[in-house]
C-alpha cells in the first residue's frame, strides 16, 4: 500500500512526541542561527508549548534566580508544555521569526523583575515588540515592578505603553507589591494580579550544606537606583564595627556569573553569614530564602519596601527607612539562631491566583 505524505508525516510526529516523553531536558536557550532552526522544528510537532523570548542572559544574580524560578514554576504549573527560552540578548536575530515558529494556542510569558518603565528601555521596548507581534496568543508577564518617572520622558513613554498593551486582547500582567498593582490598574485595562517575586517560591533554607555562619557582608547599590551617599555607607560600616571584628565584614554584590550556578553560589555565600545588610530587592530575598538574618535600607522606589510586605513577618529580616535606625534594629535581631523560611503561603498564593486568571484570559 502507498503511504501518503500526510501518513508519514503523521507518523513521524507520533514518533516524536514518544522520544518527547523520554527526554529529561524541557527547555532550550537560542544562541544561535542552528537554534532557530531547532525552534522551527519544534514548532511543527503538537506538544503544547510554552515561550519566554526576553530570557535574563545577563549578570543580575536577581534576575537569573527570578529566569530560574519562572522555569521550576512552569515545569510545575503545565507539566504537559513543553518550555522553550530565548534570551534577550538575541531578540534582534529571532525577532522576525516569531510569529512564524508560534502558533496561536502556544502560551507567551515575559520575565518578571523591576524593569518595566523608563530607567530600561530596551528590556521594555522588546517587551513591546512581542506583545504587538503576538496579538492572538495569552501573554502573561510574571511579577513585574513598574515605575515610570514623573517628567515628560517617563510620562511619554508610559503613554507608548499603554497604547500597546491596551490593544492586546489576551494580556495578564501581575505586579509584585501594591504600588505597582495600583499603577496598573490606572493605566491598563487588561486583567492585572498581584503576587510576589516569583524567586520567593525557591527556598535554600533548610540545606545543611551550612554548618557554621560568621561575619557580615555588607551588599549595596552602586547605580541609578541607590540613594545612599558615600557618608552613608561609612556610618553603616562603622555602626557594624560595634558588633564585628573589622576582619568579620566583607563586601559583595548581586551580579556575578550568569547562570544558575551563579545564583546559587551566591545564596551559599549568603548562608556563611551571621548578618547580611542590603538595599537590593534581592539580597533581601536571597536573606530570605536562606534563612539569613538581614537588614534592609530603602532605595530610590518602592520595589524593595513593597516586596518587604510579603515577608515581613520573618524576624530575621528587618527593614530600616533610614540608616540612623541601624543601631536599634541591630540590637533586635537574634544572630545565634537558626531560622526557616516557610513559602508554602507564597506557593498558595500562586496556584489559587494565576492559573485560573490564564484560564480565562
Amino acid at each position: 500500500m502507498k503511504l501518503k505524505l500526510k501518513d508519514i508525516f503523521n507518523w513521524l510526529k507520533n514518533i516524536y512526541g514518544l522520544f518527547l516523553s523520554f527526554v529529561n531536558i524541557t527547555y532550550k536557550t537560542c544562541n544561535d542561527k542552528v537554534d532557530l532552526f531547532y525552534f522551527y522544528c519544534q514548532s511543527i510537532f503538537p506538544q503544547k508549548k510554552i515561550w519566554i523570548f526576553d530570557a535574563c542572559d545577563y549578570g543580575n544574580l536577581g534576575d537569573q534566580a527570578i529566569l530560574y524560578a519562572q522555569i521550576k514554576y512552569l515545569k510545575k504549573a503545565f507539566p504537559n508544555h513543553r518550555i522553550l527560552i530565548s534570551p534577550i540578548s538575541r531578540f534582534s536575530q529571532i525577532q522576525k521569526n516569531i510569529s512564524k515558529i508560534t502558533k496561536h494556542e502556544d502560551l507567551i510569558f515575559l520575565q518578571g523583575g523591576g524593569n518595566l518603565g523608563n530607567y530600561y528601555l530596551r528590556a521594555e521596548n522588546i517587551r513591546r515588540e512581542i506583545v504587538t507581534l503576538l496579538p492572538e496568543n495569552k501573554i502573561i508577564l510574571f511579577p513585574q515592578t513598574i515605575y515610570f518617572s514623573n517628567d515628560a520622558n517617563g510620562q511619554k513613554e508610559l503613554l507608548i505603553t499603554k497604547q500597546i498593551y491596551n490593544k492586546h486582547k489576551h494580556l495578564l500582567l501581575i505586579a509584585r507589591e501594591a504600588t505597582s498593582y495600583n499603577v496598573m490598574q490606572k493605566n491598563f485595562n487588561c486583567p492585572i494580579i498581584l503576587l510576589p517575586d516569583i524567586v520567593l517560591l525557591l527556598n535554600y533554607s533548610n540545606n545543611q550544606t551550612i554548618k557554621y555562619r560568621n561575619g557580615c557582608l555588607i551588599c549595596l547599590r552602586n547605580d541609578i537606583e541607590s540613594i545612599l551617599k558615600k557618608q552613608d555607607k561609612e556610618y553603616i560600616y562603622y555602626t557594624l564595627l560595634s558588633q564585628f571584628d573589622k576582619k568579620d565584614i566583607s563586601f559583595t554584590d548581586t551580579i556575578g556569573q550568569n547562570s544558575y550556578r551563579g545564583v546559587l553560589s551566591k545564596i551559599n555565600h549568603f548562608k556563611e553569614k551571621k548578618l547580611v545588610i542590603t538595599d537590593r530587592i534581592h539580597g533581601m530575598i536571597f536573606a530570605a530564602i536562606s534563612g539569613t538574618p538581614c537588614i534592609v535600607i530603602s532605595n530610590y522606589n518602592y520595589k524593595v519596601s513593597g516586596t518587604y510586605k510579603w515577608i515581613s513577618h520573618l524576624s530575621y529580616i528587618q527593614y530600616i527607612n533610614k540608616i540612623e535606625d541601624l543601631p536599634n534594629t541591630l540590637k533586635k535581631l537574634d544572630l545565634s539562631q537558626n531560622y526557616f523560611f516557610n513559602n508554602d503561603t507564597i506557593w498558595k498564593e500562586y496556584s489559587t491566583k494565576l492559573i485560573p486568571t490564564i484560564q480565562q484570559l
